[in-house]
């Protein structure tokens, strides 16, 4: 987890550590879904953050 990555977790968590926890998983489930079609690295980072605030 990156700097930015730890950020939005913090952020998300000081609302409520359950969204915290489903956010975490949704984002590394999206970012595995994205490295599975093959996206480029460089598309698997915003694609992991926007998992991160899909609910925020």
């Amino acid at each position: 987890m990156n700097c930015v990555d730890r950020a939005i977790y913090v952020a998300i968590e000081e609302r409520n550590k359950h969204t915290a926890q489903h956010c975490l998983r949704v984002g590394f489930l999206a970012e595995a879904l994205g490295y599975a079609i093959h996206l480029s690295k460089g598309d698997l980072a915003p694609l992991r953050e926007a998992g991160f605030v899909h609910d925020a």
